[in-house]
């Protein structure tokens, strides 16, 4: 086991490996109180999966000339929504082909905020990045670089660590960072950061990264200290989902604020829906595993001839909560509802066969129970409703408990087909919120980013990976997939970047250093 070195900046604790490259941020501050005495190459801001990711490609990168990079985390712990995930398991990547199109949402890409252009433009830039690392490549990533073993998990289609624990998957990613020379320094918020000339280094332009001000409960420095200088920043805060583990939107109020750049609202997404249940019934607990479940939605108050679209859940799950609904196939869609909210959408509607059979098929079932003289309440539950969701839907439609199939009257049958295959969930006004959301929608449009390295346009040396950015997958290890592509793109970006104004800062000096002589 090699040994682990830990060192003290300012009161904040970070380390490295012994059998890693000797890391010159460390050495320099052995026994140095303030870091801004040395000089990051590449500071990436949160320890996330984006984040740990962008770090170790950054690290790889530069190698020994260039090998300063360091993972600022705001919290006392790395890699907290990775602990969560799957749960407590950490579905790692979708052993499924995905599709930038059908797997993956960007409201920017959706005619929310940018021109048709741009929406293009954002489109193309999720769809390279996605492309930018095919699966088998991730998957020898993980097993071998990162030294993590992955297994597939046949009835959903997903690759969970042999352990079946997050925990490990986490470790051994801040494992794999250390090991090419990063270091890991928690309690290192970053609220603000300016690129000014430093006076140590012959005037070159650094960004100068800043405490929290005001400081987080985990903050070890003072408010707005300077804790950095990087010739390179990879933004890596994630978004606004589970904002008690950190991730509040910091990043995104950074980025909007100082640097001017432009970020899409933000709003919860793979989020439980607030609702009623059929007939008002207490259903909490009831689930269903073979749910179609479908947004139907028109288009804004002022646009009254847009065509009507249609979106329908990959996942057939479905729970009743106490308040309302959730399961796969709800936290799928549930970002449609949400955004026709924000957008003014006049209506949007969610559609549900219960068991995935429709109108016809349901039909046809109740007649084969009116020729056998069975009951309603039977052919309910021979088709697979469960008894308190198929009271619930009688009594919705009006139809008694006890009607016997043959004698269910014109009326009925009608509302009770509707109920059956064609029912429109009562989503009340509000949902979980970012409290419950897995994950946030919005942050900073795609058409933002450069596709080959997702740096910022406009700024120097500015990378965003991860949550940050306005794209968002559906449920079973899309989000990850966005985040290990998106990471690596932006750590490969910096690295070059970093390197680019390190042999430029060379080249002034040599110039400053000749002219002296002469």
């Amino acid at each position: 086991m090699a040994a682990v070195h830990w060192y003290r900046n300012g009161g904040g604790l970070y380390r490295y490996r012994s059998n890693a490259r000797a890391h010159p941020y460390a050495r320099a501050h052995a026994s140095s109180s303030s870091s801004s005495s040395s000089v990051l190459d590449v500071a990436v801001l949160g320890a996330g999966a984006a984040g740990l990711t962008a770090a170790f490609f950054a690290a790889q990168r530069l190698g020994g000339l260039h090998g300063r990079v360091a993972v600022l985390e705001r919290t006392g712990e790395a890699g907290k929504k990775i602990l969560m995930s799957g749960g407590s398991r950490c579905n790692v990547m979708p052993a499924i082909p995905a599709s930038p199109e059908d797997d993956f949402f960007t409201a920017a890409g959706d005619d929310s905020i940018l021109s048709a252009g741009e929406a293009k433009y954002a489109k193309k830039v999720a769809k390279l990045t996605l492309n930018s690392w095919h699966p088998e490549e991730l998957r020898h990533w993980f097993e071998h670089d990162v030294k993590l073993s992955l297994t597939l998990e046949e009835s959903t289609q997903k690759l969970f660590p042999t352990s079946n624990s997050a925990r490990e998957v986490r470790n051994k990613l801040v494992e794999a960072v250390e090991e090419q020379g990063g270091v890991v320094m928690h309690g290192h918020g970053v609220s603000s950061m300016k690129r000014l000339p430093s006076e140590e280094h012959d005037g070159e332009l650094l960004w100068h990264l800043y405490a929290e001000d005001p400081p987080s409960k985990w903050s070890l420095h003072e408010p707005g200290a300077l804790i950095a200088r990087a010739r390179a920043v990879v933004v890596a805060t994630g978004g606004l989902s589970f904002p008690a583990v950190g991730t509040d939107g910091t990043g995104h109020k950074m980025l909007r604020d100082e640097l001017g750049v432009r970020i899409a609202e933000t709003y919860p997404a793979l989020v439980p829906l607030l609702g009623v249940s059929p007939a008002q019934e207490q259903l909490a607990g009831v689930s269903l595993s073979d749910v179609r479940l479908q947004a139907v939605e028109s288009g804004p108050k002022k646009n009254k001839r847009k065509k009507r679209a249609s979106t329908t859940a990959h996942r057939s799950g479905f729970l009743f909560t106490h308040k309302g609904f959730s399961g796969p196939s709800v936290l799928d869609l549930s970002h449609r509802v949400i955004l026709a909210r924000q957008q003014m959408v006049e209506d949007v509607k969610l559609m549900v066969e219960w068991t995935g059979d429709t109108r016809e098929e349901w039909a046809d079932r109740l007649e084969a129970q009116r020729s056998g003289g069975g009951g309603v309440r039977g052919a309910l539950r021979s088709g697979g409703i469960p008894q308190r969701l198929a009271d619930a839907l009688m009594r919705h439609a009006d139809v008694p408990l006890d009607r016997v199939a043959s004698e269910l009257r014109k009326g009925e049958r009608e509302r009770l087909l509707t109920a059956l295959a064609g029912y429109e969930l009562e989503v009340g006004s509000a949902d979980g919120g970012f409290k419950k959301a897995e994950v946030s929608g919005g942050g900073v449009p795609l058409s933002s980013l450069k596709p080959d390295g997702l740096a910022l346009q406009g700024l120097e040396n500015v990378f965003c990976c991860g949550e940050i950015c306005d794209v968002h997958g559906r449920i079973g290890g899309f989000n990850f997939l966005w985040a290990w592509t998106s990471g690596r793109l932006a750590g490969l970006g910096s690295a070059a970047g970093a390197a680019a104004a390190a042999d430029k800062g060379e080249k002034k000096e040599g110039e400053m250093a000749s002219s002296s002589s002469s």
